[in-house]
């Protein structure tokens, strides 16, 4: 991996590797996955309104993903961290929908960010 870049951030083939060979550059390489899966966003901090419509359910899977691989390769308190506090913001966003919209169990979306159908009245 060149840089650090959120495109790819699967680490559980570094993972793998590591616990199948015990290559330490494997090992060393997994805390960067995890760092490049928050670098231009915060899946750490609540959601708010402003920041509802950048959401991905992607982002926060690999970020989440990155955050549980790590914990279980190196049993990081960061890591473990990191997953808690992705977990505890998605409840939070189906316990309590911005936006005034009902709690369903959903992450529910702004709707002037999906209009449907170019249709005025979802925005």
């Amino acid at each position: 991996m060149l840089g650090k870049d959120a495109k790819y951030p699967y680490n559980e083939s570094l993972a793998t590797e590591y616990w199948l060979t015990g290559d330490p550059q494997a090992l060393a390489r997994i805390p960067d996955i995890r760092s490049a899966t928050i670098t231009g966003f915060a899946p750490t901090s609540p959601i708010t309104l402003a920041r509802a419509a950048t959401f991905t359910e992607r982002d926060f899977a690999f970020s989440l993903l990155a955050a549980v691989m790590e914990y279980e390769v190196s049993g990081s308190a960061g890591a473990a961290t990191q997953a808690a506090d992705i977990l505890t913001n998605l409840h939070g966003m189906q316990q309590n929908p911005l936006n005034s919209q009902p709690a369903n169990g959903c992450f529910l979306f702004i709707p002037t960010r999906f209009p449907v159908n170019g249709d005025s009245r979802h925005r």
